[in-house]
């Protein structure tokens, strides 16, 4: 490095990060709280995925629930790491509540999808972590005056990138629920474009996770 060079700024801590943002940060801690009940209680499993015929039956709040369950180590493995990767960008955005509802709507309508769609029982986070990169690229297009050109394309073009690598991993793996994934980066999307948010001044480009294949 040359001398007159500028060092480059330094990482920001984990901890530091996750202080900054404690909706992620418990909405971590709730994953983990539901993956260690499932593995003393394996039948939550059944009373609480998305399982078709019981949504259809009127058991609708699965469409929340199976947002917090998870098929085992590494599913719940990716999927916290994505949320650490994600969550905090967003909540800045958005704030704690809207980032909440963000996650357990878009959740939600990523599984109603799935109910429509996919015959095959489904659960984990990751339609609701599609929603948090489809409210990224709405924000992206709402706020699209207050953005700098070449940070916005650069936003849009990563948001774009991780969700595609990730439906076309899951077209690979027979087991990924692409309706989910589908329906919450949707659902995330159209909530972007809607919800405002809570500060008018620039955002800082998304922290993205890397193209990791979570599956719903």
């Amino acid at each position: 490095m040359p001398p007159d060079a500028e060092a480059p700024p330094p990482p920001e801590p984990r901890l530091a990060r996750l202080r900054a943002a404690p909706a992620t940060s418990g909405l971590l801690a709730a994953l983990a709280a539901a993956f260690l009940a499932s593995l003393v209680h394996p039948e939550l499993v059944q009373r609480f995925a998305k399982v078709d015929a019981r949504v259809r039956a009127g058991e609708w709040w699965r469409l929340f629930t199976a947002s917090f369950l998870h098929g085992g180590l590494l599913h719940v493995g990716v999927n916290a790491y994505a949320l650490y990767a994600i969550g905090p960008t967003v909540e800045r955005l958005y704030g704690r509540v809207r980032f909440l509802l963000v996650f357990l709507l878009g959740g939600a309508l990523g599984f109603a999808a799935s109910t429509a769609f996919v015959r095959q029982p489904s659960l984990g986070a990751s339609a609701g972590l599609f929603a948090l990169l489809g409210v990224l690229l709405g924000f992206a297009v709402r706020e699209r005056r207050r953005l700098d050109p070449s940070s916005r394309r650069a936003m849009m073009r990563e948001i774009l990138t991780v969700a595609g690598l990730n439906l076309g991993l899951g077209l690979m793996v027979p087991f990924v629920d692409n309706a989910a994934h589908l329906g919450g980066f949707a659902g995330g999307l159209l909530l972007g474009v809607v919800l405002r948010p809570r500060s008018a001044r620039r955002a800082p480009a998304a922290q993205l996770p890397p193209p990791a294949t979570p599956r719903a």
